[in-house]
């Protein structure tokens, strides 16, 4: 009573939408059944993890059977933990990732960047919704931010196509859209997660009581066999991290799992100052000339990468100053990240 709940199907070959509920009963007021949840901007959970993983091992950070540590851990002020509250010690990426277990996750993320997760995310055309009074931070590879099922749906159909994101059809009369190629991972690392995920043991108590049986009821109703992800030639399969080269039996310690307060200044943003109000001369230059707003950060750790409103700006620079031209009035966020994860952001009004 009173909960709601959508399933998209893909096509994963052609992007065409097999089936859309977007909600339980739609003249149910109660379940709130006249909206759409297939476009409703929800927390993830864990749905993004599998793609922290994919991003990693695309990179080399990490392989399947790379060695990583379940055990208490600091970022700062962020101290990730377990569904359960308890660790497991040392864990391939394989189990990490198949028990979704939270503080391997974000010891990846840290190592990746979370950043770089974004601009990932956003690059595949996924909308992400952040907090509007928080910078991103680690806590985006745990549901800490917002996303449509309907991006999900394409992210997981992606995998399952070896990285090529489909463009979803909706309608088989309508025109055409000009292919956009568009990848969210690259083919070996699509096979490693999706390898991984078959795996993966049922879901936990509140998947198995809520979500599970209406996924598997769905899954009964396609009538067809499951076609896995073909193995791609330069795939390396090992067993334990012994086979592995010696760079990747362990997880890389470029990012250090404690911050110590002292290690470094903090993060702070010189300008602009929260709550300034920024004159862009637009009624001198008019709307189609903005001015650049300088942008000045003090303390952190180099690189550090600007976003305004969640959306990177440009790549990560090891100097503290950017600059960011806006296309027009209005209030931004403005947020800085560092290569530990720390953050600091402001709020402006451009006029």
């Amino acid at each position: 009573p009173k909960i709601s709940a959508a399933i998209l199907a893909i096509d994963n070959l052609t992007g065409e939408i097999r089936a859309h509920v977007g909600s339980s009963d739609y003249f149910s007021t109660e379940r709130g059944g006249a909206v759409d949840m297939t476009q409703a901007v929800r927390s993830p959970g864990s749905a993004l993890k599998p793609f922290i993983y994919a991003l990693a091992f695309e990179r080399g950070i990490a392989h399947p059977e790379t060695q990583l540590d379940d055990r208490p851990a600091r970022y700062g002020v962020y101290a990730p933990e377990n569904f359960d509250l308890t660790f497991q010690g040392t864990v391939s990426a394989r189990r990490a990732l198949q028990y979704s277990l939270n503080v391997p996750a974000i010891e990846l993320l840290a190592n990746v960047g979370p950043n770089h997760f974004l601009a990932r995310l956003h690059e595949a055309g996924a909308t992400i919704d952040l907090p509007k009074d928080a910078p991103p931070g680690l806590a985006i590879g745990l549901g800490g931010l917002g996303i449509k099922l309907t991006d999900i749906a394409r992210l997981y159909a992606g995998l399952a196509r070896g990285g090529s994101l489909p463009d979803l059809v909706e309608r088989l009369d309508a025109p055409p859209k000009p292919a956009a190629e568009q990848m969210i991972t690259e083919p070996v690392a699509a096979w490693y997660v999706a390898d991984i995920l078959r795996g993966a043991p049922p879901p936990g108590l509140i998947g198995r009581v809520s979500a599970a049986p209406v996924l598997f009821d769905a899954f009964a109703r396609l009538g067809r066999e499951v076609e896995f992800v073909r193995q791609p030639p330069n795939a390396l399969v090992v067993r334990g991290p012994e086979g592995l080269p010696p760079p990747l039996r362990n997880l890389r310690t470029d990012q250090a799992r404690t911050v110590e307060a002292n290690a470094t200044p903090p993060l702070r943003i010189a300008y602009p100052p929260d709550g300034a109000r920024i004159d862009l001369g637009l009624t001198q230059r008019g709307a189609g000339s903005v001015a650049p707003l300088a942008l000045k950060a003090q303390g952190g750790a180099p690189p550090l990468t600007w976003l305004v409103n969640g959306k990177p700006v440009g790549e990560a620079q090891l100097r503290r100053q950017s600059s960011w031209t806006p296309d027009g009035a209005g209030f931004a966020r403005v947020s800085v990240m560092d290569a530990s994860g720390m953050t600091d952001s402001v709020s402006v009004r451009l006029e």
